[in-house]
């Protein structure tokens, strides 16, 4: 049984179905094991609905999740007795938006730039591991976005290195947003809604220019012209 998940602030989020603990444990982990490199370091969060859930089955899972490389951080649902096992765990029982705010780095070599006729937040350096960047106008990344670092764009985001972080473009839905890079190596990236993951062999490196991708018909298309 898979899963849908979806994107959010901190991570990825899996809604469970309504089914005991244990179907819905082989079905996170059916869902995981479809594709286990665009899960790898990622943040997991369950959405659980109704369902009690035990201290013992949280921990098997959290420790199951953990031996493949992602990390399940909390658990959101109605259940009390699930929420008060969580937070004895150091779980989340809920979405925390101001959490970006505190793990926002000081980027001193920002400016403002023009891009197209409108304003652009230009990052003159690489984004490395533990910066999150989140912005309204379309980002410009002068350098590469590594692993751990995350770029959030309510439009467009161009980086002139390589991605191997989470991107993120048309947040707030914009039309025809896209992501531009030098290159994408193990990259996540979201588009209008949709996720992929990008490797270096999910393409064929151009002679000269940038690859742009976009979310076409609610698939990711790479485009190498």
């Amino acid at each position: 049984m898979k899963l849908r998940v979806r994107g959010i602030n901190d991570g990825l989020l899996m809604s469970l179905p309504e089914a005991s603990w244990d179907e819905c444990c082989a079905a996170v982990l059916e869902t995981v094991g479809e594709n286990e490199p665009f899960y790898a370091g990622a943040n997991l969060f369950l959405d659980a609905g109704q369902l009690d859930i035990r201290v013992v089955e949280i921990t098997a899972l959290r420790n199951e999740l953990e031996n493949r490389g992602i990390f399940l951080k909390g658990i959101f649902g109605q259940s009390e007795k699930t929420n008060q096992n969580c937070r004895s765990l150091g779980m989340m029982t809920a979405p925390v938006f101001s959490a970006r705010n505190l793990r926002k780095e000081k980027i001193e070599e920002v400016q403002q730039a023009k891009e197209i006729g409108e304003p652009a937040y230009l990052v003159i350096r690489t984004v490395r591991s533990g910066n999150v960047i989140e912005k309204k106008e379309t980002i410009v990344v002068l350098g590469d976005i590594n692993p751990g670092a995350e770029v959030i764009s309510d439009k467009n985001v161009i980086v002139l290195g390589t991605i191997r972080g989470r991107v993120t473009a048309g947040g707030s839905r914009e039309a025809g947003a896209f992501i531009s890079a030098g290159g994408f190596d193990n990259a996540q990236v979201m588009v209008n809604g949709v996720l992929a993951l990008i490797g270096k062999e999910s393409y064929d490196k151009p002679s000269s220019g940038m690859l742009m991708v976009r979310n076409v018909y609610g698939e990711i298309k790479i485009d190498t012209k």
